[in-house]
Formats: structure tokens, C-alpha cells, sequence
């Protein structure tokens, strides 16, 4: 008994100890010894040199790689939320009452068309970030919210967040959006991409790497229509000599890879490279070594496997009806087509618009560079013609001197592929491009979201802004989100129905006990039918019907008295499609002489618990305070012996399994020997099969050792 204890002990500081070690190590590799940094760096060199220059290596970097190095324009993602400090928190975020861990982005609308009406219908979907609060967010066209999910990721970055099909679904009943990850093991950030229904819960595991290939990037997931199929982008680490680039010789480029995954098998349907297909002198983009430090031309990595150089960085994908694919390629400052899994030659590059091979005649004065989210918005197979969406960062550069007078803008072009020709139809610049340069040019990221109307909705990426164009290029809708600060990869806009599992969440508020004034503060995170509430106190037949207001509506209830407030949640129709009760809460008198609480509703963040309200569970003799010291006294003195209990219960049950399964394995053990199967403390068998069966059986009731299988074994 006492040796199994000890046993188990042993076992249990041994793991913590491993525990310990493990995380220490892993800390200082990412982000703290240089020696490790270094000893990590010869390792991964050592491992590609002994690969067989397989442009997939199985190598997984556990370092940070910036994807762009520019001194004068930085662009490289922050790792976590920015913090914030209280006086900010007003300016910037909106907080509510029913949910005190919110914090979500405030919309400020600078410029909304009159004629509500020439909006299209639907709510913005995106995922704001380096906020001090990122998630995915739903907004309505008065900016105000619809849906926060930070809680239900497990990471706060989101990206290609939006209504989608699944499967063979009507084109919104589900959300995709990626979950971005932050330690960077694949070279950028990586991803998993999820899908969930019209209740927000996950319909499918996340999809990840497949066929071996490294996890998928952020900068593309893509839904294709039907739903049954969609493109994700793959970076790869790639080993490549890069000598003639005033690189190493042991260098690494960032290979700019896409996936087509069936989405019932998760299987891939078609893979592609660029590294099979463009030479490296296709980039605009450098090296960053000292030969090259003009400020003038723009870098991307020095060629080392912590900064492997991103030569091209593919940045969006859309399908042809074809069965070709139309690829963005944002260091080459182009567009080309690739052909698709049914062509005479798969993965071949058909033709380029834009960059150092491009083959197109342009009809009109326009441009495009380190462009983002290009989409097909229409095709004509039969006379070789389509419409592509794109949106136009509009910059070669990364000397701010040089961007003078230039602005990011939404493009939609049209080509002919068979006479090769390009003319701009439409074109949307940044309503702020008076302003100068840094209101209008976006340094990264960015979006283009041609709607069903005819609008064009664009998200200005780094600059934190989104707009609404008509057909025409009027400015419809002009906002901007926490005040001024963060950015988003792609802002889309959608209709979208949501029913949530969750229940409404209501808080009932009176200041004082004989108070006549009584405030009910009512939401439903992420039900879009909800257009007003019915309140009614206790068992009474008599209900108040108040109109939904924003995210959090507020009620005054000063003719109601009673303990319980019920609520049900109507539709357009009437209908009753949720309800909730809660019983009112009192605060003490010490919290609102501590200004904490006031006359209709305590501070930000406040949890409003019941079993701090007076009219709850205590005596309204009884202050807050007494109540407060209670607690914090019986907790305190049960957390003596909450770090002693758990680890002897854990110890017992070791034990108890140990002595059981001893007395299990003798008394088996004599049952095998006296049916004769076990004599002379060895297998006796017939033959090597026999032999094999023999041991596999008593293996299985432990008593043979698993490294020793299918021998004769004594025992």
C-alpha cells in the first residue's frame, strides 16, 4: 500500500517537474535565449540538408516569421491585443449591462445615405483586431451590434468571417470564418477554418492540414458556392539556394500554395504551388540584405528559415466555371489563371494580368499592385470574357515619401482571355483620399465585396474603415470602428438569419428596495428576428410591450413592483421565440455609497450576481460589505486545504487501482497455469502462429511485457 503511494507520488512531482522543464524550454526558444534561437537554426538546416530537396519539407518552424521587414512601414501583425486603458475603454468599445465581458468595437458612422433604401440589405460581417478587443463581429447599418463571438473561439483573431453555404445549403444558413494562430510554427500565421449553422454551433471539425501539407494560412478561405468544396491558401517553407539573390546559399523561400478540399471527405481536390511554376525573378519584392537597403524597393525576408523570403505571397483564389482558378498574387503585382483539375494540363499558368509577364492590353488608364481579394463577379465561358473584382492596395513601395498622392481603391475589371484585353469598369477610392496618404492608402490587408444590388462594399484593411459605394461610386456608408485603431482582413455584407441555443440574458435593477424606479436591461446575443420584448412581474397577467433598441434595449418598469421579471422575446410577426426570468437585483448600500453602483445601473463590468442583491439571498439588514467579508473568509479558509485534497484523492485512487490490479493479474496468472497453458514458466506452442496468439492474449491481461511480444516468456 505504502509503496504504490510513494509510487504514485513520484509519478505525480516527476510530470509537474517534465511539465515545468518543457514549457521553460518552449518559452525561451520562442521568445527569449538567443542561444536556442540558434542551436534551433543550425537544427533546421541541418534537417533540410538532408532532405531530398522535397519542396514540401516536413520541417515545422517554432519561430515568428515576420512576413514583411520594412523599416519605414512596418507591417508586421502584433502577437496579442494591444492593452487599453479605462478612459479609453468609453471612446472605443461599446459595454453592456446583461453582458459585462463584452468589449466590443464601436461603430462611429461618418457618412450614411439618406435614402436608406439604396443600401443593400443585410449586416456587415468582420473580424476587427489590434483593437484591445478582437472577435468576430455582426453589425446592422446604424452600427449597432448583432452578434459578438469572442467566446466562442479560442483564439480573439478572426478572419473570412461571413455567411456561407455547406454542403449543398442555401447560400447563408452557415458562418465560415479562420481562427488565427499565433505561434508561428508554419512561417506566417496559421489557421483552422471552421463552419457553423444558423445557431452558431460547429457543424464540422475544423479543417487543417491535409495530405501532409503544412496548416493553412489566413490570407484565404474560401466557401466556394455550392458548398461542397472550398480553397484555402498553404504557405510552405521551402529550402532553396538563394546565392544568386545576394541570399544564402541554404536559404528558404515562402511558397505560395492553395488547396481545394471536399468538405464532406475533407480530402484535397486539387493542390498547387507557385514554386512549381514562376522563377523568383517574377517578385517585386527583395531581400533584406545590405545591398539592398535603398528604402525605395520593397522586401519581404532575408532568406533565412526564421524570415524565409516571400517571394510572392498568394492572397486570394476564386474558381471559374470551368474548373480553372483565378489566383492573386500580391508580390508579383498580378493576377494569372490556373488550370483546374479537369484540363489537359492541370496546375498550368494560362495567363497573366498585371506584374513582369503580364499579357493583357489595357483599354483605359488604370493600375493595380499589392493587391488583395480578388473575385470572379461574372463570366461569359463561351465568348472567353469575365469580370473580376480586386481590391487595389496601390503601392510599390515602403518609403512614405514616395506615397504621396496615391490612394487604395475597390476595382472591377473586365477581360477578354481569348484578344487579351483589360478595361476598368468601375472604381471605388477611399472617400478619405483628400486627406492625404495615411487616410487612404491601405499598407495591408484590405477587401473588395461586390453585392447581389450592385454595391460594392470595401474594408480598408490596416486603416480602420469600412464603406458602401452604389453602382455608380456614390459613398452610401462610411464608418470607421474603435475609434480610429485596429484592422481587419476582409469586411463582407450579408443577410443572415440567427437563432442562437443560448437564452437572452436580462438584468432587473433597483437602487434601493422602496425605489420606485425599476429598470430591466434586455439582449440576445446573436438573434437577428428579435423585434420587441413583453415584460410582466411575478405571476401577474399584465405585460408591457417595448420596441428592441440596439444590442441592449432598457425598459422602465417604475409601474411593476414584485420580486421576478419575465420576459419574452417577439418576432415581426408577434410570435413568442424566446423568453427568460430573473429576480431583481438590490445592491447594498455600502456599493452605492461607493459610487460602484447608482441610480439605475452599477459601473462597467459589473457581475451582477444574485447572491449579491439584497432582495435575493440576504437580509436587507445585512449590508454588502457583511456579506462580501462572509464569503472572502469561508473561501479563504477552505483554499488551505484545496491544494492538499485533490492531490490525495488522486493518490488513493492510484493506489486502489494498483493493489486491484495486482490481485487481478496473480489471480489470472494462477488460473493459467493450472488449465496447463502456462508450464515450466513458458509458452508451449505448435507452431510460431500459436505462439504469436499466446502471447497477444496474455499481453492483453498483463502479463507479458509489451516490448518483448510473442517470445517465450518466463514469468
Amino acid at each position: 500500500m505504502f509503496y504504490s503511494l510513494g509510487r504514485s507520488l513520484l509519478f505525480l512531482v516527476l510530470c509537474h517537474k517534465l511539465a515545468a522543464a518543457q514549457d521553460s524550454i518552449i518559452n525561451s526558444a520562442l521568445f527569449h535565449d538567443d542561444e536556442l534561437l540558434k542551436a534551433g537554426e543550425e537544427f533546421l538546416r541541418t534537417a533540410a540538408s538532408i532532405q531530398d530537396q522535397d519542396k514540401k519539407p516536413s520541417v515545422e518552424l517554432d519561430f515568428y516569421h515576420g512576413n514583411h521587414a520594412d523599416k519605414d512601414l512596418d507591417m508586421r501583425p502584433s502577437k496579442h491585443e494591444p492593452e487599453i486603458s479605462e478612459e479609453e475603454v468609453d471612446l472605443k468599445f461599446n459595454t453592456f449591462v446583461t453582458e459585462p465581458t463584452f468589449k466590443t468595437p464601436k461603430i462611429t458612422i461618418h457618412n450614411i445615405t439618406e435614402d436608406r433604401s439604396q443600401l443593400a440589405p443585410g449586416y456587415y460581417f468582420y473580424g476587427p483586431y489590434e483593437t484591445g478587443a478582437a472577435g468576430p463581429q455582426v453589425f446592422d447599418q446604424d452600427g449597432q451590434l448583432i452578434y459578438w463571438g469572442a467566446s466562442q473561439t479560442h483564439e480573439p483573431r478572426i478572419k473570412n468571417f461571413l455567411p456561407c453555404s455547406y454542403q449543398g445549403s442555401p447560400p447563408t444558413s452557415h458562418l465560415c470564418w479562420s481562427e488565427v494562430f499565433h505561434d508561428a510554427k508554419y512561417g506566417h500565421e496559421y489557421v483552422t477554418n471552421h463552419v457553423l449553422d444558423n445557431t452558431y454551433t460547429p457543424v464540422h471539425e475544423p479543417y487543417g492540414a491535409i495530405s501532409g501539407w503544412q496548416f493553412p494560412n489566413s490570407h484565404e478561405y474560401n466557401m466556394l458556392p455550392s458548398g461542397t468544396s472550398l480553397i484555402q491558401a498553404v504557405y510552405q517553407i521551402v529550402p532553396w539556394n538563394l546565392s544568386s539573390y545576394n541570399g544564402p546559399e541554404e536559404g528558404f523561400v515562402h511558397d505560395g500554395c492553395f488547396q481545394e478540399i471536399d468538405t464532406v471527405t475533407g480530402a484535397a481536390v486539387f493542390s498547387w504551388c507557385a514554386s512549381d511554376h514562376f522563377s523568383l525573378d517574377s517578385s517585386y519584392v527583395y531581400l533584406d540584405v545590405p545591398s539592398q537597403h535603398n528604402f525605395t524597393e520593397a522586401i519581404a525576408g532575408n532568406g533565412s528559415y526564421k524570415r524565409s523570403w516571400d517571394f510572392i505571397h498568394l492572397n486570394a483564389v476564386d474558381k471559374l466555371e470551368n474548373g480553372n482558378y483565378i489566383v492573386s498574387a500580391r508580390h508579383f503585382n498580378s493576377i494569372f489563371c490556373v488550370a483546374g483539375p479537369s484540363s489537359a494540363e492541370p496546375g498550368k499558368v494560362l495567363w497573366h494580368l498585371g506584374g513582369k509577364a503580364n499579357e493583357f492590353e489595357y483599354l483605359n488608364d488604370f493600375a493595380f499592385s499589392r493587391q488583395h481579394h480578388v473575385r470572379v463577379v461574372s463570366q461569359d465561358s463561351a465568348k472567353d470574357t469575365l469580370s473580376i473584382s480586386l481590391f487595389n492596395n496601390g503601392f510599390n513601395v515602403r518609403n512614405s515619401a514616395l506615397l504621396e498622392g496615391l490612394a487604395s481603391s475597390g476595382q472591377i475589371i473586365r477581360l477578354d482571355t481569348a484578344f487579351k484585353t483589360a478595361e476598368l469598369l468601375h472604381e471605388y477610392i477611399h472617400p478619405d483620399s483628400a486627406a492625404g496618404w495615411r487616410a487612404s492608402v491601405t499598407i495591408a490587408e484590405g477587401s473588395m465585396d461586390v453585392l447581389g444590388n450592385g454595391n460594392a462594399v470595401l474594408g480598408w484593411g490596416s486603416l480602420p474603415t469600412l464603406s458602401e459605394y452604389s453602382k455608380q461610386g456614390d459613398v452610401l456608408f462610411h464608418a470607421s470602428y474603435a475609434g480610429g485603431h485596429g484592422r481587419s482582413y476582409r469586411v463582407f455584407k450579408r443577410e443572415w438569419v440567427g437563432m442562437p441555443t443560448w437564452d437572452a440574458k436580462m438584468v432587473v435593477y433597483k437602487s434601493e428596495r422602496d425605489s420606485e424606479a425599476m429598470w430591466a436591461y434586455v439582449s440576445w446575443n446573436g438573434a437577428t428576428e428579435v423585434k420587441a420584448w413583453r415584460f410582466a412581474v411575478d405571476d401577474k397577467d399584465i405585460w408591457v410591450k417595448v420596441d428592441k433598441s440596439g444590442f441592449e434595449t432598457r425598459a422602465d418598469l417604475r409601474q411593476f413592483s414584485g420580486d421576478v421579471v419575465h420576459v419574452q422575446a417577439l418576432d415581426a410577426q408577434g410570435n413568442v421565440i424566446g423568453a427568460t426570468s430573473t429576480p431583481i437585483f438590490i445592491p447594498a448600500q455600502s456599493s452605492l455609497d461607493a459610487n460602484i453602483c447608482g441610480a439605475d445601473r452599477c459601473i462597467r463590468g459589473f457581475e451582477y450576481n444574485q447572491g449579491d442583491s439584497i432582495a435575493a439571498t440576504v437580509e436587507s439588514s445585512q449590508s454588502f460589505a457583511e456579506v462580501t467579508s462572509t464569503t472572502t473568509t469561508t473561501t479563504m479558509n477552505t483554499d488551505k486545504h484545496s491544494s492538499i485534497l485533490p492531490l490525495l484523492f488522486v493518490l488513493g485512487f492510484l493506489a486502489c487501482i494498483e493493489l486491484v490490479t495486482g490481485w487481478c493479474r496473480s489471480f489470472i496468472r494462477k488460473l493459467w497455469l493450472r488449465s496447463g497453458r502456462l508450464r515450466s514458466g513458458r509458452f508451449l506452442a505448435a507452431n510460431e502462429e500459436d505462439r504469436e496468439k499466446a502471447a497477444a492474449e496474455a499481453m492483453g491481461m498483463g502479463l507479458l511485457p509489451l516490448s518483448r511480444r510473442g517470445e517465450g516468456i518466463r514469468i
